[in-house]
């Protein structure tokens, strides 16, 4: 073997060498590559410039994307997804956009597409993928021109990272492990919703009425049950008080508590909007008036879900439930009515709305593919909700004091006052000298001494004067008008106080109107057992009282020792006779 032909087998020993070396020992990422840890995915916007939120989750036994969105429209946030229903939970967007407002890139966890499932990033609107398996919940959120202020995938939690998840850029690869309030982020229809309906506390409450009539389906006509009226006590706003209790009933003050509490805090599970032109077609119908096929469509929509129209005694229209009803009065003038309707099957999410946005991507569970559907799903309630005001619920209207009668006494002087001013008035003045000349004072008589002595007799009372009696009736009269302006000033500030709550009463009814007469809700099985209650779900009996004192007590002079009776007093003998003294 030559020297050139050594020096090529030596070349090429060293070049398999190294390639063996780089195959052995494993990449080493380069630094670079960590070049963003601790950037944040999209730059911080403010929180106000966001205009539409939008979560999809993943459903994988029915291997369904659902997309829920709140959007700004109109100066108010609505949910589209949910018929524009009203969004009134702010706390709930203000959270949403904090979490996701400059959220950082945690430590690098892949780079590869291969590990989207493992960490549960893959993206749910994935049309690509048929497995199920793996995919997270995307939250994108834009501004009012449409511009992506974040978009994200947030995966499974890290193990043994409390407050960790994997997050991605639905366009990247590259997925890092991140401090995110993922929990905040929700796609319930109810967490971005007012949580209480009827938005009223508990304390305002002031009675509550519990008709517990039945429509006859077949007549359509009511039939009464029993009517049971909760009133709260004036003295002890803590008591409810029924009609009707016996001695040894009381009621159930779990029971009342739980029932006034939920009407405070009813909480939706969804909502259905009430068809357009249903009113109008309520109206035709009661008036005999001949309905078009789409009225009386609208008319067996309401029907369906259980509810039946009545005419009432002055002609007005009347919306009757198949279950019965409640009347909850409070102190704000308001009349608050809620009829139960059927019966609704299903979980939560799929009941929220009719038209929720759903999307069929990937295949179920193979496991899921065979199994029968045991179960219809939780069970619901549809409702039917209005609201009225009525003056009379706010208590007595104030009345206005009455001013004092000047005393007749004081009439008479200023009478008298008035005349004698006239009278000084056209009075002509006399001589001088018939002004200075005096009458010779007239002898006394006897019997005006007898008078004068009487007079000044100090065992007779002395009687009051005209002016005593006219001083007297100015300073009662003086303090009755002091009284009365005062009673006047209170009065004015109590009429005052009434007309807001009148003008407060009248425009909270006539916005919660305005949102009651568009929609039909759905609450939950729960809600309703405690807000359906009979007089047998309310009325306990009293607790028995301990009969051993008081069979103590009734006892207590039996197990006394007759008291001895005392000797009675020894007769004292009769004085003797003494003799009558001399005379």
């Amino acid at each position: 073997m030559n020297q050139t032909a050594k020096t090529i087998l030596y070349a090429a020993a060293a070049v398999v060498l190294a390639v063996l070396a780089y195959v052995a020992v494993p990449a080493s990422r380069p630094p670079e590559v960590f070049h963003d840890e601790g950037q944040p995915f999209y730059a911080p916007f403010d929180p106000l410039d966001v205009a539409s939120v939008e979560v999809v989750s993943y459903n994988r036994d029915k291997a369904e994307a659902r997309v829920f969105r709140v959007e700004f429209k109109n100066g108010k946030w609505v949910i589209p997804s949910h018929e524009n229903y009203t969004a009134d939970a702010k706390e709930q967007l203000g959270r949403t956009a904090a979490v996701l407002n400059g959220i950082k890139r945690g430590a690098l966890r892949s780079d590869r597409e291969a590990d989207f499932a493992v960490c549960g990033l893959v993206d749910p609107l994935d049309e690509k993928r048929l497995s199920p398996e793996g995919r997270g919940k995307r939250v994108t959120l834009k501004d009012k021109q449409g511009k992506i202020l974040c978009d994200l995938i947030i995966g499974d939690a890290v193990k043994d990272r409390p407050g960790f998840y994997y997050v991605r850029m639905p366009n990247k690869n590259r997925s890092y492990a991140c401090s995110v309030e993922a929990g905040s982020i929700s796609t319930r229809f109810a967490d971005w919703v007012e949580t209480s309906l009827l938005k009223v506390t508990a304390s305002n409450l002031r009675e509550v009425t519990l008709d517990n009539y039945r429509v006859n389906r077949d007549t359509q006509a009511m039939v009464p049950g029993e009517v049971l009226v909760l009133k709260r006590d004036k003295d002890d706003s803590t008591k409810w008080d029924l009609a009707g209790l016996a001695k040894n009933e009381e009621l159930d003050k779990d029971k009342v508590r739980a029932m006034t509490d939920t009407l405070a805090s009813l909480t939706l599970v969804g909502v259905r909007h009430k068809p357009a032109g249903l009113l109008q077609a309520l109206k035709s119908y009661a008036q005999g008036k001949k309905t078009t096929r789409a009225e009386l469509a609208k008319l067996a929509d309401l029907a369906s879900i259980g509810y039946s129209m009545l005419l009432g005694d002055k002609g007005e229209i009347r919306v009757v439930s198949n279950q019965g009803e409640i009347r909850a009065d409070s102190d704000e003038g308001i009349r608050y009515t809620l009829r139960f309707g059927e019966v609704l099957y299903g979980e939560p999410d799929d009941v929220s709305g009719a038209d929720v946005e759903t999307k069929k991507i990937g295949g179920a569970k193979a496991e899921d593919k065979d199994k029968k559907d045991e179960a219809k799903g939780a069970e619901h309630r549809y409702l039917f909700v209005s609201a009225e005001f009525d003056p009379a619920l706010l208590g007595p209207k104030p009345e206005a004091p009455a001013a004092p009668k000047k005393p007749e006494i004081l009439e008479k002087k200023e009478a008298a006052d008035k005349a004698a001013k006239e009278a000084e008035a056209g009075e002509k003045k006399t001589d001088a000298a018939a002004a200075e000349k005096k009458p010779e004072p007239a002898a006394e008589k006897p019997a005006d001494n007898a008078k004068k002595d009487e007079a000044k007799d100090p065992a007779k009372p002395e009687e009051k004067t005209e002016a005593d009696k006219i001083a007297e009736a100015e300073k009662a009269f003086k303090k009755a008008t002091e009284d009365y302006e005062k009673a006047k000033k209170d009065f004015e500030q109590k009429q005052k106080d009434y007309d807001k709550k009148v003008a407060d009463g009248k425009k909270k009814a006539e916005e919660l109107e305005s949102r009651f007469s568009e929609w039909y809700y759905v609450i939950s099985a729960d809600a309703y057992a405690k807000l359906n209650l009979s007089r047998k779900d309310l009325v306990k009996e009293k607790k028995e009282e301990k009969k051993d004192e008081a069979k103590a007590e009734g006892k207590a002079g039996e197990d006394k020792p007759a008291a001895e009776a005392k000797p009675a007093a020894e007769a004292k003998p009769a004085d003797e006779a003494k003799p009558a003294p001399a005379k």
